[in-house]
């Protein structure tokens, strides 16, 4: 692209706002579903902040969750927890162990395993993403509802249905009347 070239001969190869505009490009492609064009732009922007940056860089990070998703969707979940698990080491790092951002990225790499039916892992990561939740935004916020959901699904699949029905109705008495429906496997929360 003639706009990224241009970015990288004024600002230079391993200027950090060139690496943001790489990132920018990235999701772009990332929140059309567009894999394969996105990869490219997010791994160089990840190169490109961890020489500047190191290794425990909030950006970094970010990049590697990008990649974690995009491994993901095609289909390289070895990779995609490889990458997610970097992430949340870095987000623990930097941001400690009780940050929104930590308990976000908890729930990502819980359903990466939660889909690869590696139930052992993915449930106390599950657990640890509500329980910060909780203490940053109070037991009924309603940013906790996919959350809640997510560690209900988790039971279900585990067999405690009893612990998955009182989260079920927890989930439903904090969504305003008009947002109740029920959720059938977890989802990534937007923090």
């Amino acid at each position: 692209m003639a706009a990224v070239e241009a970015g990288e001969v004024a600002m230079g190869p391993n200027d950090p706002e060139f690496a943001h505009i790489l990132a920018n490009f990235g999701k772009f492609y990332l929140d059309n579903k567009s894999y394969a064009q996105a990869e490219p732009f997010i791994k160089r922007s990840a190169a490109i902040r961890e020489k500047i940056a190191g290794q425990d860089d909030f950006e970094l990070a970010l990049c590697l969750d990008a990649l974690a998703t995009i491994r993901h969707a095609i289909g390289d979940d070895e990779q995609s927890i490889a990458f997610a698990s970097r992430s949340l080491n870095i987000f623990e790092k930097i941001r400690g162990p009780d940050d929104l951002a930590v308990a976000n990225s908890l729930n990502s790499l819980a359903i990466l395993y939660f889909e690869q039916e590696q139930y052992a892992k993915a449930e106390p990561l599950f657990r640890r993403a509500l329980e910060i939740s909780e203490k940053k935004l109070g037991r009924n916020h309603r940013d906790l509802v996919q959350y809640i959901k997510n560690l209900a699904a988790m039971c279900r699949k585990i067999g405690k249905n009893g612990e998955a029905a009182v989260l079920e109705r927890r989930a439903a008495d904090i969504l305003p009347p008009s947002k109740k429906h029920k959720q059938v496997a977890p989802q990534v929360v937007d923090v």
